[in-house]
């Protein structure tokens, strides 16, 4: 949501999860693309008031306000129906390429027309292309694209229903499964996942409710809690695909889940969907809801959600700084500790959610009358609101500044938006929230005056954001209670305005002003506003200076903001009719009045507003005096300075259209004076943009002024010599050209908008354009007569609104308007109550447009056409070209609106190639040819001329482009005309573009100053003129779309082209540019450009030249085409790779990143050939094709561009296989060679023996660039081997494979225990392994997965048999394996595993087998028995792929492999080196990591008896007992409750028997493993989904895993312990006691259980420790212990416990306080107490609350009345000591007596914040 007010908020972008979008994917890189998303939060589809009738007629409106006929609804939906026939035509005959994504990008631009189209018609539509996104394929930018497509039919919620269309959820669940659950080898990986998860969440409401159990049984068992990634993506599935109908059937378990995970990702998901449920359930689906204890939400429910909510706040408390780190860190906007190692996938899937707005939604849509008259407002959630703004208010004030004060203001911010939401869709009539539901005025109230007290405190905070956000709840606020809002903010107001001594706050106060001034100024809203506008305008003038920017910026918003709702006229001369009546209007929440006193004192006012008008203007005028000079670029000042004036103007012109008659001449003669007796050169740009305000707003009354002025003076200049001397760059201007720049400026602002009003003035405007284009010699001088030369052909020609009033034309002038303007104050209207003034261009207007073609435009070309003829060509030559050109470029711009552009289009082959790919002509979507209002028909006999210029135009450019760069080399600035002029002339629609981006800015910055509430109706009414002109220039530019060049223009683009291959770096870089949208344009032109920047990479060619071909092959664009298409891909990466003989070093670094890009994006072409459509979606397309014919031609089309697909591959395979081993290739291009081979490895054809020898080779290589590589495409060999061994068909290409001893049954769940103790049994050939993780950790699945022991090898596929027979020939060496461990060993910049070569030693022996290990294990031996750490760590790569490729060798060659390295790694793992201990422990985590123990059962066996045994021998050192349980810790966190069956449970509890073990190294050992053995056994495991769901539903509370009877005891233990051992302590000086020794790993053990993702056994249990712990940390002489102590006390003090544990906490805590003999402890505990209660402050249950606060209630809140009492009487002027202490003591003693929830006084003034203001 944006704030309201600030001036570069204007367009929002919505960011997605990290997935591909439609704007990056080749079928959307067209203009539809950034046309189409350009405006992202469209007015229209906001207003959804009135159901679904009203929102179809609203944009039916669209259309109907413009000036020409559009089409009808019959038309428009006849063409989407045509469009959604030629998408199933391009299914059916497989033309996925280039049909589809054309003319899906027909209906998208269809769409963006907003007509409304029938509920089946979307419907239909929506399935069409959610079959599309769900069907198998490898064609990711398919996918994307129908994602994209079916997310934007799904998002109306009134235009489709479930009503209307019910849709699969299997099929889109499948899809993302093969994306985020696939083999880490997996080939087709994409991004992909994330627009599916889009998808999901955008057709959740329309999967049938009665499938939730089946989704909860397939995706709950996926969860592995264990691994934060995998819980994290089975929640994300959860809440996308879960109908929220009826949640009551499972929300109970996604809350105990909740309670059993810390993770600010998994928060922010829960939130998200808490929010969707209650705002669903609350409204549409009301009467499906059972509204609960707090909402939707069971009281338990609720307090979660505020505790978590505080939580998410950040706030510090107290004075720990270590507490303070701890809290702050769970701030909404910080990801640490787990979540901070969370897996790119995972954060894919997660839904970008904002967690604020998701709390504030919960809490708005859980108000209700809860019938309790102690509640506030009756309600327990503003209740509980309540209770959080008093916890937190002090965190609001300015003086309190941290990252908490932008948290609280965004969490307020989003609390006002939403209850403003709530509140008037309540008012609806086709509201669903039942009567009892609904908010009551009484809460409203409450609501208000419970944040009013903040807002105005963080109004003025030190931070700009806090302010912005602080600014629009105070709107929101002002709009449902202004009687309560506006008096405070404009008692503020004019004390800080009136004060000079408080320039701090006057930015912040009129910033407030300007947010707030739409209420203030309607009377409607508030009868007492209007009266105060002229004081506070008169005050703010001083705010427009130029030395204090901010407070410009923050001055002229508030004067736009009123200018946009007003009518600036004195009004005191009419009389008082007593039409406002004597109804009593609220001033403030103590005080009435009458409207007709209000009325009559608003009257009064407008005499002030009238002389206000001229004041302002010649502030404005003084501003332009002080302005710095221009400089070289012709920029006035720095960014500050531009930003000032380009509000400022912005200012005035919605200033000049609020101005009545009297007040607008007056203005006007200001304004006209000052230019006629100033010229000032730094302000030639400003005075034409402020002429032209006045001219938007009455164009008449400028002309009639300005015209005769400047023509007269403009002749005058010229002939003293003006402009005379030739520049063609920006330059400082001369100061004898400063007074024609400056009348020429005033001229061209005041034809702006002119229209018809211009005829008059026809001659004199023609004649000076004549003489200007004649005379202006110097740049500035021409650029100043070429934007006349547009403006007055665009005033005359174009079709724009006339006025941008804040009324309608037939109210402007009425008479009740003259004699009450202040009535009109603040008036919104609806679209359709609007009546546009629109300019449609009369036959004068167009005569006198073709005139100025005729006779200016046509002049410069006839001039420019001789001057190419000419041989002489000089620096004048050169000067005439430029500004003769640029007349041409802007002459054309101007024309646009004259006629639709036409032409012959060139022939165009059959079959097309497309930059989709080749595709038959009939295919080929036609121009969209839409009505947009261009002044002449075809048959007007007008119409040939604007022709015949543009044709002529187009001529002379093709001389120019030829003549130009070939004769002017030293003149850059002539060459950049022409490129420009090229642009102007190829893409016109690149001006509409522009235009349009402007016009965004321009209608989501108004729409913002008005919107006030969600899906509101009505709004200024400048912001629905210039949404109807956004409408209107973009039916012009969606015209363009699908465009096909002339003849002329292909020229043309060659022509371009090769400026893109200047020698200068300018002309290229532009040049560029202009062909990127070029190739935009018109389909295909990356084709035609490609030969001529192919010749450009040959040998002898410039460098460069050589440079811009290689920049315009490396753009993204390019890139994506020439890796996809066959046609681009053999001839452009040939050509790169042969580039090895440019010896200039930037060439070959250019030349090496566009390699690499390109290789990165080829893909497997079979990427281009399956499609897999469900028997659904075939059938709909098969129905939905149209019967033409002439489409026949398309298959046949089809098959010849597949055919080429695999031709070019199999080309390329040949040539770059033979550059990479051809000896002359330089090493670098040998490398991407190898880099290229890897990506076109295709899955469907057999890999190559010699590709294979070739990888092997080079694996070994001493480039560690090309050995790097070189094993990565090995790897992928070897892989799509195995493949092709294990799948065939699609399924092979899709990567289904499927291994023969897999198998799948129904699990029988009485087998579990038995199956759990196997896991400790030898391996025998009927055992049934079960490799996989999750294995259900939350509950057990319906199906039981398991491989069977395998009995004899895999056998291979034949084919594929002579690429592993060269791979065996290498790798079967002890030379090879000697070479490949030594450089292994050589990579000494790192002590960790590598992934990439340890997947590749796996694939190895996965694929070649046992009879490698004779070559391997020598080598093996030989790197342990060097005591190198380096050495050690290739080792354990090596040992580790070993066993993971073993995993299916037959049983007797396991026996084998193990009988040499049980032994082998047994004396390893025990006599390693202290340096080398990391690398074993990541092996043994590997080796065990998603593998059924009995797999490894020597090595686990080893590790289980090995930490016993070491940990009771004394002859073993301390290092060899620490290392042995650290290894043990590997395994277990891989096995986790595999592990069980080894007696975890005994060695668990002889753990805690070692902790006071003498060493510290065992006993940090001893801590970490025994946490890993516990959380290894913390599963809930329940036996099935439908047990999980009875359970919670059954009540509970609190983590799934909190509960351990052992870890009880071993706390017991610990606590027995330490207390024994107590009093034997002796003082650190003399020794380290046991006691200290067991209470510092006890404290270890804590800490690193409570740190842990999940909320395990310990969170129940620590509590029974605090005594322990408080004692260690009393310790004086043993300062680590006592550090550790306390921060273990302060973790489980900002512990998130649940409310079973977190009263036990605050008790304990009060315990210690109270019943503590020791005064330190006591003391200590305190700020713990303050830490622990705060954070459950909002949901303490009162029993506890009193246990702390044992004062009865009423007696608190006397005291704080008597305190209030106390800091009123207290003098607020000059203060001696004797006061100010007074004071202070009152003000202390308010707060220290709690205040009921709502904290506000009732007298209208919150005393509490007015002390704080005074500094207290």
């Amino acid at each position: 949501m944006l704030h309201d007010f600030c001036p570069r908020a204007c367009v929002t972008n919505h960011v997605g999860r990290g997935a591909t979008s439609a704007k990056s994917s080749p079928h959307c890189s067209r203009c539809v693309s950034m046309d189409v998303d350009l405006l992202n939060e469209d007015p229209i589809d906001d207003v959804e008031e009135g159901g679904v009738e009203f929102s179809e007629k609203l944009r039916a409106e669209l259309a109907e306000q413009m000036p020409y006929r559009c089409e009808s609804l019959a038309e428009f939906e006849g063409r989407v129906q045509h469009a959604v026939s030629r998408v199933c035509d391009a299914m059916v005959l497989g033309d996925w390429g280039c049909g589809f994504a054309q003319w899906t990008e027909t209906l998208r631009c269809l769409l963006s027309l907003k007509y409304p189209f029938s509920r089946a018609l979307r419907a239909h539509m929506a399935r069409l292309y959610y079959e599309v996104a769900v069907m198998p394929t490898l064609d990711i930018y398919v996918t994307d694209l129908a994602a994209t497509m079916c997310i934007e039919l799904l998002r109306p919620k009134k235009q489709v229903s479930a009503a209307d269309l019910t849709l699969p959820w299997r099929p889109l669940y499948e899809a993302l499964h093969r994306e985020v659950y696939h083999k880490q080898r997996k080939i087709s990986t994409s991004n992909v996942s994330g627009v599916l998860m889009d998808l999901a969440e955008s057709a959740q409401r329309f999967y049938p409710a009665e499938e939730a159990h089946a989704m909860l049984e397939t995706i709950l068992p996926e969860m592995d809690g264990a691994d934060l990634n995998s819980v994290i993506a089975a929640q994300a599935l959860v809440v996308h695909f879960v109908p929220l109908a009826s949640p009551h059937a499972w929300l109970p378990v996604l809350f105990r889940l909740w309670e059993t995970f810390r993770s600010s990702l998994f928060d922010d998901q829960m939130l998200d969907l808490l929010a969707r449920l209650a705002e669903l359930h609350v409204g549409e689906a009301a009467g499906q809801a059972v509204w609960q204890e707090t909402g939707i939400f069971t009281d338990a429910q609720f307090a979660i959600v505020m505790s978590k909510c505080l939580r998410s706040a950040g706030l510090p408390m107290g004075s720990s700084k270590a507490a303070n780190a701890t809290l702050m860190a769970q701030a909404s906007s910080v990801r640490t500790g787990a979540d901070a190692t969370a897996s790119t996938t995972a954060l894919r899937m997660k839904k970008p959610t904002d967690r604020l707005q998701s709390f504030a939604r919960v809490l708005v849509y859980s108000m209700a009358d809860d019938g309790d008259a102690m509640l506030v407002g009756g309600s327990k959630a503003l209740t509980a609101l309540s209770k959080f703004v008093q916890a937190t208010e002090t965190y609001f004030h300015p003086s309190n500044w941290g990252l908490w004060q932008v948290q609280l203001a965004n969490f307020v911010q989003h609390l006002t938006w939403e209850f403003a939401r709530r509140c008037k869709a309540e008012e609806r009539a086709d509201c669903a929230t039942p009567a009892a539901w609904r908010l009551t005025l009484a809460i409203r109230r409450e609501f208000v005056l419970t944040l009013r007290t903040v807002c105005l405190l963080s109004m003025f905070s030190k931070e700009p954001i806090t302010t912005l956000a602080s600014q629009s709840s105070l709107k929101r606020m002002a709009f449902l209670h202004p009687e309560l809002i506006l008096p405070p903010v404009l008692e503020r107001s004019f004390s800080s305005l009136e004060a000079l001594e408080t320039t701090q706050r006057t930015t912040a106060v009129i910033s407030t002003l300007a947010a707030l001034s739409q209420a203030l100024v309607s009377p409607g809203v508030y009868a007492a506003g209007p009266k105060h506008l002229a004081p506070l305008l008169y005050l703010c003038l001083p705010g427009i200076d130029l030395n204090d920017p901010m407070k410009t910026l923050s001055t002229c918003m508030l004067i736009l903001s009123v200018s946009l709702s007003v009518y600036v006229a004195d009004g005191t001369s009419a009389g008082d009719d007593g039409d406002a009546g004597a109804t009593l209007v609220p001033l403030d929440d103590a005080n009435v009045s009458s409207r007709g006193a209000e009325d009559y004192a608003a009257r009064l006012s407008t005499a002030e507003m009238d002389v206000w008008s001229g004041e302002l203007v010649q502030r404005v005028l003084a501003l332009f005096a002080a302005l710095p000079e221009e400089g070289k670029s012709g920029r006035i000042g720095e960014k500050n300075e531009e930003m000032v004036l380009n509000m400022l103007i912005a200012t005035c012109d919605a200033f000049c259209s609020a101005l009545g008659e009297e007040a607008f001449e007056r203005c006007l003669d200001i304004v006209l004076d000052y230019c006629r007796t100033t010229v000032a050169a730094n302000g030639v740009k400003v005075i034409g943009s402020f002429i032209g305000c006045f001219a938007r707003a009455n164009s008449a009354r400028v002309l009639e002024r300005v015209v005769p002025m400047c023509c007269e003076r403009i002749a005058l200049e010229l002939a003293h010599g003006a402009s005379s001397v030739r520049t063609t760059s920006t330059s400082v201007p001369l100061p004898q050209d400063a007074a024609l720049h400056w009348h020429v400026s005033i001229l061209s602002g005041s034809v702006m908008f002119a229209g018809a009003a211009l005829l008059p003035y026809r001659d004199e405007l023609l004649g000076t354009l004549e003489l200007l284009t004649r005379s202006c010699l110097s740049e500035r001088g021409y650029m100043l007569t070429a934007k006349l030369v547009q403006r007055v052909l665009s005033a005359l020609s174009a079709v724009y609104p006339a006025e941008q009033r804040c009324v309608n034309p037939s109210e402007w002038g009425s008479e009740a308007m003259r004699l009450h303007p202040h009535r009109f104050w603040g008036r919104t209207y609806a679209v359709h109550e609007v009546d546009i003034a629109w300019h449609t261009p009369s036959d004068g207007e167009i005569d006198m447009a073709l005139a100025v073609l005729d006779r200016v435009a046509a002049p410069a070309l006839d001039v420019l056409e001789a001057r190419l003829g000419e041989t002489q060509r000089d620096k004048a030559w050169h000067n005439d070209v430029c500004r003769y050109l640029l007349l041409v470029r802007f002459a054309l711009s101007g024309q646009l609106s004259l006629a639709e552009r036409q032409g012959e289009a060139a022939a165009a082959p059959d079959p097309f190639v497309s930059d989709y790919g080749d595709t038959a002509a009939a295919m080929r979507p036609p121009p969209l040819a839409l009505r947009a209002g261009y002044a002449l028909a075809p048959d007007d006999v007008r119409y040939a001329r604007v022709q015949r210029f543009r044709a002529r135009a187009g001529d002379v450019l093709l001389r120019a482009a030829a003549e130009v760069p070939a004769s002017s080399e030293d003149y850059v600035d002539a060459v950049k005309q022409v490129v420009r002029a090229l642009r102007a002339y190829l893409v016109p629609q690149g001006t509409l573009q522009d235009d349009m981006q402007g016009l965004v800015r321009s209608v989501t910055f108004f729409h913002t100053i008005g919107r006030r509430w969600a899906r509101q109706a009505t709004y200024p009414r400048i912001m629905w003129v210039r949404r109807a002109l956004l409408y209107h220039t973009m039916r012009q530019r969606l015209g363009s779309v699908f465009a096909r060049p002339t003849p002329r223009d292909e020229v043309l683009i060659a022509h371009l082209v090769q400026l893109c291959m200047s020698h200068y770096v300018a002309v290229r870089r532009l040049a560029q540019n202009t062909l990127e949208s070029v190739c935009l344009a018109y389909d295909g032109t990356r084709a035609r450009c490609l030969d001529a920047l192919l010749n450009a990479l040959a040998p002898g060619v410039g460098d460069e030249r050589v440079k811009g071909a290689l920049y315009v092959l490396g753009t993204k664009a390019f890139v994506r085409t020439a890796a996809r298409h066959p046609r681009f891909t053999p001839r452009v990466l040939l050509a790169l790779l042969h580039m090895q003989h440019h010896p200039r070093p930037s060439v070959q670094q250019l030349v090496r990143t566009v390699l690499a890009e390109l290789i990165a994006k080829i893909e497997d072409p079979a990427a281009l050939a399956v499609y897999v459509p469900s028997a659904a979606l075939a059938a709909m397309a098969e129905q939905g094709r149209s019967a033409d014919a002439a489409l026949d031609v398309v298959r046949p089309v089809r098959q010849a561009f597949l055919a080429l697909v695999a031709d070019a591959a199999d080309r390329l395979d040949a040539e770059v296989l033979a550059l990479a081993e051809a000896p002359t290739t330089h090493w670098a291009f040998a490398i991407a060679a190898v880099r290229a081979l890897r990506q076109l490895q295709r899955r469907g054809v057999p890999p190559s023996a010699a590709a294979a020898g070739l990888y092997a080779r080079a694996a070994i290589a001493d480039n560690p660039g090309m050995r790097s590589h070189a094993q990565l495409a090995l790897i992928r060999l070897l892989y799509v081997t195995k493949l092709r061994s294990l799948s065939s068909g699609t399924a092979l290409l899709l990567e289904n494979a499927t291994h023969p001893l897999k198998r799948r049954e129904r699990l029988d769940t009485r087998t579990l225990e038995a199956r759990a103790a196997a896991y400790a049994e030898p391996l025998t050939p009927a055992s049934r392994l079960h490799d996989k993780t999750v294995e259900g950790w939350l509950a057990w699945g319906a199906d039981d997965v398991y491989y069977e022991a395998p009995r004899e090898a895999v056998a291979w596929e034949a084919a594929s048999m002579p690429a592993l027979d060269a791979v065996r020939a290498h790798v079967a060496t002890d030379a090879w394996w000697t070479r490949f461990a030594g450089h292994l060993a050589l990579e000494m910049d790192r002590d960790y595993l590598a992934a990439d070569t340890a997947t590749l030693v796996k694939s190895l022996f996965q694929m070649l087998g046992a009879p490698l290990l004779d070559a391997a294990r020598p080598v093996i031996e030989r790197l342990v028995a060097e005591r190198d750490r380096h050495k050690h760590r290739a080792a354990a790569e090596m040992v580790g792929g070993l066993l993971r490729g073993a995993k299916h060798w037959p049983l007797p060659e396991q026996d084998a492999l193990w009988a040499w390295l049980a032994p082998f790694l047994e004396r390893v793992l025990v006599d390693c080196t202290l340096d080398s201990q990391s690398a074993w422990h990541m092996c043994v985590e590997y080796v065990c990591s998603a593998r059924d123990p009995r797999r490894t059962r020597p090595l686990v066996r080893f590790l289980f008896a090995h930490a016993q045994a070491v940990l009771v021998d004394a002859r073993q050192s301390p290092l060899q007992q620490a290392h042995a349980q650290t290894l043990l810790a590997s395994a277990v966190h891989s096995l986790q409750h595999k592990a069980a069956a080894w007696g975890v449970d005994e060695l668990a509890d002889a753990y805690v028997a070692h902790f006071a073990h003498d060493y510290q190294e065992v006993r940090k050992a001893v801590g970490d493993a025994l946490v890993e053995l516990e959380l290894a056994e913390a599963r809930p495991a329940y036996a099935s989904v439908d047990a999980l769901l009875a359970a919670a539903r059954a009540g509970g509370a609190g983590s799934l895993v909190a509960h351990s009877a052992r870890v009880a005891a071993r706390c017991a233990a610990l606590s027995e312990q330490l207390q024994s051992t107590r009093a034997k302590r002796v003082p650190s000086a003399h020794g380290t006691s046991a006691y200290d020794r067991a209470a510092s790993t006890g404290a270890l053990w804590v800490s690193l259980s409570l740190d842990d993702h999940r909320l395990g056994p310990m969170t129940t249990h620590v509590l029974a420790l605090l005594p322990d712990l408080f004692e260690a940390f009393q310790l004086r002489d043993n300062e680590e212990l006592s550090e550790t102590a306390h921060d273990v006390l302060v973790q489980i003090a900002s512990h998130p416990f649940g409310a079973a544990h977190a009263g036990a906490l605050v008790r304990a805590l009060l315990a210690i306080v109270r019943e503590s003999t020791s005064w330190h402890s006591r003391l200590d505990a305190l700020p713990l107490l303050q830490v622990a209660y705060f954070q459950k402050y909002v949901a303490a249950p009162r029993h506890l609350t009193q246990s702390l606060l044992p004062r009865r209630r009423c007696d608190a809140r006397s005291a704080r009345r008597a305190a209030c009492a106390a800091a009123r009487s207290a003098p607020r002027g000059a203060r001696d000591g004797r006061d100010d202490a007074r004071r202070r003591r009152a003000v202390l003693a308010a707060r220290a007596h709690p205040a009921a929830p709502r904290r506000v006084c009732r007298h209208g003034r919150d005393v509490a914040a007015e002390a704080r203001h005074a500094g207290l």
